[in-house]
């Protein structure tokens, strides 16, 4: 394949899975809104330093994806792909790294194929359109490790000072794991290579040290400053260390919990782990394989050992994986074997009409059954015949000889990011968050003041255009509700909007 042609499609794969309904899709909870709801206020000439969720200050995250979005808001308004934007740009920043390391340290095809398994990732596409701080870390991330890692081959001291640099760049966007993950793995490295005296020299280096605490700190000061312990309980305490030992908001789960997520995340390069499994040993003997191994092993044991289980969280591992898998491309040539997880992929996306329905049954919320009820309804013959097609085409193509495993892996990686976010992604938003979305503009632009009662979904704030209380209205009050919560009003009350898992309703007024 030219070299130009390659480039060509790179980019195609990176607009599908980027940018692809990134301006269409309505803003997802919980998440997405809080992140939103927080940049929101800002713009609107709210605390510049202090992220603030519902009017408190929310010390979850750092300031720097709140800064982006803010900014991003003030130039093209508010809307979903504003707020998106840094996240996009960050994903496309975060393969570019990516692409120029792996070139300047191996050769460029294994750079190539690098960039396009990261682009056509399944989890990799889901985050890269999500308005939160976990691409822009990744970003970072990569560019920390990659630094030290050049350090390591050639002893220059300036990628010393643009690991630091990058790592208080992470550190004001995530918090302390951006420095954890490089310290850690460095070290490991570091010792498996007998090169202990050059990790200490280079991690306790004081021009690097002054380089990650001058962009870091002035934030966590200023901020320690005006909060006290407020500020360590909300960020320190129980976002970070307490993540690791307890789960955060009931997101627990036992050490295997990443194992499903990595092998569907990974799609559809999914069978190129296994690759890499059967190969641990040679790629040890080579410091480039080992040093990405001792990188991913060590953010999946971490986290996997972590009380808190978030899917987000495996992302600080996807990077050196996706490098391993490219390393392994080659001695990866049988098409049908490649393709077994795909074709178990658009399997399941072909069952989903049949299967949902009997879900429904058995879930205990109303909200829920609803959703997934519209959701089987809306799986219709445009749903599944281009599944279908794209299922019966790829396996054709696993048996034609005469077609190389390039190109076959190429139509897989599009049929796979394109059905992601062409059908299903969309699908998933417009039940899930466009009743929300709908709800608040009808209310905002009727000037009608409503009430939440439903649950968490600040992004119902950032389209309203202010906080809505969240209790349950006087008479004559108007209230967001899930379908849930509606046989607990206890009042006679009108149903103004019905959609699927949610109402909007006016409580009636006292005779």
């Amino acid at each position: 394949m030219k070299s130009a042609l390659k480039y060509l499609l790179l980019c195609l794969l990176i607009f599908f899975s980027f940018f692809f309904g990134a301006a269409s899709n309505p803003l997802f909870d919980t998440s997405e809104g809080t992140f939103a709801q927080g940049s929101m206020t800002m713009a609107q000439g709210g605390d510049f330093l202090t992220p603030y969720m519902d009017g408190r200050p929310d010390f979850d995250n750092p300031p720097l994806i709140y800064w982006l979005q803010t900014a991003s808001v003030n130039l093209f308004g508010a809307g979903e792909l504003a707020f998106r934007l840094p996240s996009v740009l960050a994903a496309c920043g975060w393969v570019l790294l990516i692409l120029f390391f792996v070139k300047d340290t191996r050769n460029e095809e294994m750079a190539f194929n690098s960039a396009f398994i990261a682009c056509s990732s399944v989890i990799v596409s889901v985050f890269a359109k999500l308005a939160v701080a976990d691409i822009l870390l990744n970003m970072f991330l990569a560019g920390s490790m990659f630094a030290v890692y050049r350090h390591f081959e050639t002893g220059r001291k300036k990628y010393v000072y643009l690991a630091f640099a990058a790592a208080g760049l992470g550190a004001v966007t995530k918090g302390p794991v951006a420095a954890l993950v490089p310290f850690a793995v460095s070290a490991l490295f570091f010792l498996s290579a007998g090169r202990m005296k050059e990790w200490v020299r280079a991690v306790f280096s004081p021009v690097g040290i002054g380089i990650m605490l001058l962009v870091a700190l002035p934030w966590y000061v200023v901020e320690y400053m005006e909060y006290g312990d407020a500020f360590i309980n909300g960020f320190l305490a129980k976002n970070n260390p307490g993540r690791f030992s307890g789960a955060a908001e009931g997101q627990g789960g036992g050490f295997a919990y990443y194992i499903p997520l990595l092998l569907a995340g990974l799609l559809p390069g999914t069978s190129l782990l296994f690759s890499v499994l059967k190969r641990l040993r040679p790629l040890w003997n080579d410091f480039f394989s080992r040093y990405m191994m001792i990188w991913f092993f060590f953010v999946f044991i971490f986290f996997a050992l972590s009380g808190t289980k978030l899917p987000h969280l495996i992302l600080s591992g996807m990077t050196p994986l996706f490098i391993l898998c490219a390393y392994v491309f080659n001695n990866h040539r049988k098409k049908v074997l490649f393709a077994v997880p795909v074709f178990i992929y658009f399997a399941v996306l072909l069952c989903l009409p049949l299967i949902i329905p009997s879900f429904a049954a058995k879930v205990n919320s109303t909200a829920s059954a609803e959703m997934l009820l519209e959701a089987a309804r809306r799986l219709d013959m445009s749903y599944t015949v281009p599944v279908a097609a794209m299922l019966a085409v790829s396996l054709v193509m696993s048996f034609i000889r005469t077609l190389s495993y390039r190109t076959f892996v190429a139509v897989l990686a599009f049929f796979t990011v394109i059905s992601l976010n062409v059908m299903y992604i969309p699908l998933v938003a417009d039940i899930k968050q466009a009743p929300v979305k709908e709800a608040a503009l009808y209310t905002a632009e009727r000037n009608i003041k409503v009430n939440l009662w439903t649950a968490s979904v600040p992004s119902f704030n950032v389209y309203y255009g202010k906080n809505a209380d969240k209790n349950l209205p006087d008479e004559g009050g108007f209230v967001f509700i899930d379908s849930d919560k509606t046989g607990k009003i206890g009042r006679p009350y009108v149903t103004i909007k019905e959609w699927a898992g949610y109402r909007l309703i006016q409580v009636a007024e006292a005779e």
